[in-house]
């Protein structure tokens, strides 16, 4: 601040050139910041209105201006210590950037980006730079992410969509108590099995699920491509059975026996009907004429 002491003229005594001397060195004193190799410490205020120049500036308590601005042109302003922002209302601090702002937090070797990912349509994002962004918010308030891991609760309220869920250890945790049955692909309960399933000839099922023959109806059964009739079962090793055969191109049907381990042929009917084994006859008596003639 500028301190006016009145000029010297000639006509003035000796005393006040004395007196303007002093009158200058206190404004010197009290105005002119000055400081030795050793430091010095000033006090009161002082208004630049030019520029100031310095290696180090120092506020101990306060440093007040609208603007911080590297000196080289495009380089970073650097802070060395932890830095914290207390704003006068809620939003604390502004990132300015018309493509869309980003703030990274890096260790050197790996970087995260965060903030918006362009201006338009400016979903918020976080990226390392490598692949699609790791999470990725639309304004709508979809959200993006390649995978997600849920160690506690969740609680979806409206669709949730994916294309794989695992859950737990092989679904542990997770029983067909919590998931709603759906209308084609129901449940098993017993009930349903009894309910699918119906007796017949000679077949009964009790209310609990047991089947059983009575002896009264006709229990045909199918072995690979034998049809075995009822009365010819005795058990699984032996029984008289009727298979379909093929031979010379030409298919047939054969009439054969099952005993022991052992499956004995005894009539096929082809273009003729071929026996092998002998015949006995009731009532009346027909010639038989074998292979050989006799």
């Amino acid at each position: 601040m500028a301190i006016d002491i009145g000029n010297i003229t000639t006509s003035q005594t000796f005393q006040n050139w004395f007196n303007k001397t002093n009158d200058l060195v206190d404004a010197l004193a009290d105005n002119v910041v000055t400081a030795s190799p050793s430091g010095d410490t000033t006090s009161g205020s002082a208004t630049i209105t030019g520029t100031l120049t310095a290696a180090n500036v120092v506020g101990s308590t306060r440093i007040t201006t609208d603007t911080i601005q590297a000196v080289t042109s495009n380089a970073s302003v650097n802070f060395v210590s932890p830095l914290q922002v207390t704003g006068a209302s809620q939003t604390t601090s502004t990132f300015l950037f018309a493509a869309g702002p980003q703030t990274r937090y890096s260790t050197g070797t790996l970087s995260w980006d965060i903030g918006l990912e362009d201006a338009n349509p400016g979903a918020f994002i976080i990226d390392t730079g490598t692949g699609d962004p790791k999470f990725k918010l639309t304004t709508a308030g979809t959200l993006t992410v390649p995978n997600i891991n849920i160690t506690e609760d969740a609680e979806v309220t409206g669709t949730l969509t994916v294309g794989t869920l695992s859950i737990g250890s092989g679904g542990g945790g997770l029983s067909t108590d919590d998931i709603s049955e759906g209308s084609t692909n129901l449940y098993h309960t017993p009930a349903r099995v009894l309910s699918s399933i119906s007796a017949g000839d000679g077949i009964n099922i009790s209310s609990g699920g047991e089947i059983s023959f009575d002896g009264d109806g006709e229990l045909n059964t199918y072995k690979g491509n034998k049809f075995i009739g009822t009365g010819g079962y005795v058990d699984a090793n032996n029984y008289g059975y009727m298979e379909g055969r093929a031979g010379g191109g030409q298919g047939y049907l054969r009439i054969a026996r099952y005993v022991g381990g052992t499956d004995t042929r005894l009539v096929d009917f082809a273009a003729n009907m071929n026996v092998y084994s002998a015949i006995y006859t009731f009532g009346d008596t027909y010639n038989y004429v074998s292979n050989g003639g006799n």
